[in-house]
């Protein structure tokens, strides 16, 4: 691959990416010795101190943090600390994240990791507790809410299926993880709250709605965030020459500089005809076929056949929030059809850009449900053995699939049947959801997922069961959801309003926290 086509690659990176959420985990926190002094008028000796934390009777005693009139243990606060704590260590051990030395390794420029997680299980306990708060204040059903239950079984039967893969009692393997002091009933109550919040949160935000005229206006203030720009580019770099002094006796290379001002002037001769090349593509343009044709022209040898591509200079997804030269010309609300310039990439080369559109992405999008069977891929060195489990057991996932499949085809086949089935055995996070995926866009899933649900002779109510590399779904079409600017402008809307009523609720309520309960 050339310098040219790489760097089309590096402009290639400044197309709309998707956000994407972080998952929750777990891992125990031990406490030092320096929290005996502290309560040394809890305990005699210093052995009781072992005695009272393993049992859990410290833990369950101190409340780390007050939420209104609810007062949480610090059993419960290290619950949601060791949650982060795990997280954390997914992303950060790789850069020398050390669990047992939390409080001295510095998260950013004023806190601590210790701190940092700290603040983030008070601001998780405050939410949850809020929520649970209101869901009692207002007649919140949570035994017959289909989501919140699903959660809460969903947690069960991880827990379940976690503890037989280790063969060990769930309880046991509780403790395992948080210590000796966790009992399964201090888990239950805990998924139980937990489980209600998130339970009156979806209920309060499916009650949220944005009207068409809200939609409209919010993407009129937002255009930026929104909006997809197509162009065209080819780039024209140039090699920087930097002098290196060579050691005594050493002769330089050919053709090398032999001083800093000879590389400069070299660099400067470089970057002089990258600029007359583009400056003279830019000349020789007369409309988009032109640039197509031109591209293919000055591409370097190696580059031509992928130039050969008439797409292989299209963009088609810009992002008008992007911030290289390139995008701050091509994102100029100003910016007409057919207008070309010569961009200088800051000392990577020279860009001849062509300027076809910017509009609001009105692509279809589609609503569906699926249950996931999901399978495994062997290790690259496994043993036939364990080849031999592996396929067995995705053949398994296989017949599973096809048998509730079946089933659900010699019943009334409806939405809402599919939806229970979902909850029961799709593999998925979005299962207590039902299995749903609303305002799915093109190119979002997998290939053969994808393919199926953009079928163009695809109607409401068609299922078919289809394998991926997650493994076997089964899939029912819903029907069309919004086009992707609406949903786009939809969810951010939404998450807007949800934000500021949370935060009008978590006015109502006193948070206190206890920097000691909260080190236990």
């Amino acid at each position: 691959m050339g310098k040219g086509a790489r760097i089309r690659r590096e402009h290639e990176n400044e197309s709309k990416a998707p956000k994407q959420k972080q998952a929750e985990s777990k891992i125990w926190k031990i406490l030092g010795r320096a929290g005996i002094i502290a309560i040394c008028l809890l305990v005699v000796v210093g052995a009781a101190w072992g005695v009272v934390y393993t049992t859990g009777v410290l833990q369950r005693s101190f409340t780390a943090v007050t939420v209104g009139d609810y007062k949480v243990s610090a059993l419960e606060f290290n619950m949601y600390y060791n949650d982060i704590l795990s997280n954390l260590m997914n992303t950060y051990a790789q850069y020398g994240m050390d669990a047992q030395n939390l409080e001295i390794q510095m998260y950013d420029e004023e806190r601590t990791f210790a701190d940092y997680i700290r603040e983030s299980a008070v601001s998780q306990v405050t939410e949850v507790y809020v929520l649970y708060s209101e869901a009692q204040a207002n007649g919140y059903d949570y035994e017959n809410d289909v989501y919140a239950q699903a959660l809460y079984q969903s947690s069960m039967s991880q827990l379940q299926e976690s503890a037989e893969t280790y063969e060990m009692e769930p309880e046991a393997l509780l403790k395992a993880i948080y210590g000796n002091q966790m009992k399964m009933s201090d888990f239950e109550a805990f998924l139980t709250r937990r489980t209600t919040a998130q339970g009156y949160a979806e209920q309060l935000e499916s009650g949220l709605t944005v009207s068409d005229d809200e939609a409209e206006n919010y993407y009129s203030e937002n255009k930026d965030e929104y909006d997809n720009v197509s162009y065209r580019y080819f780039t024209f770099p140039y090699e920087t020459v930097t002098y290196t002094e060579p050691e005594d006796g050493e002769t330089p290379e050919e053709g090398a500089p032999t001083s800093e001002e000879e590389a400069t002037a070299m660099t400067e001769e470089n970057r002089a005809a990258a600029e007359a090349l583009a400056n003279e593509m830019l000349e020789r343009i007369t409309d988009e076929q032109s640039f197509i044709d031109l591209a293919l022209e000055y591409a370097d040898e190696e580059d031509k056949e992928e130039y050969s591509d008439d797409d292989a200079t299209l963009v088609t997804n810009g992002s008008a929030t992007a911030t290289s030269p390139l995008a701050q010309w091509y994102s100029d609300p100003a910016r007409t059809e057919g207008e070309t310039a010569v961009i200088d990439n800051n000392n990577n080369g020279y860009t001849v850009a062509y300027f076809i559109s910017r509009e609001r992405d009105e692509s279809a999008t589609v609503n569906i449900r699926h249950i996931l069977f999901g399978t495994e891929d062997a290790a690259s060195d496994a043993t036939e053995e364990e080849l031999a489990a592996v396929e067995e057991a995705n053949a398994a996932q296989q017949e599973l699939a096809q048998q509730i499949y079946d089933e659900w085809l010699t019943g009334d086949q409806s939405e809402e049947s599919f939806a229970a089935l979902a909850r029961e055995y799709s593999d998925d996070g979005n299962a207590p959801e039902g299995g749903i995926y609303e305002n799915v866009y093109e190119g979002q899933m997998v290939s053969e997922f994808n393919d199926w649900i953009f079928d163009p002779s695809r109607r409401t109510g068609d299922s078919d069961i289809v394998e991926t590399s997650y493994g076997y779904h089964i899939i029912y079409f819903i029907g069309e959801g919004l086009p992707r600017w609406r949903a786009d402008v939809e969810t951010d809307l939404i998450s807007e309003k949800y934000t500021a009523l949370y935060n009008d609720l978590v006015q109502k309520y006193t948070i206190t926290t206890s920097e000691f309960a909260m080190k236990l």
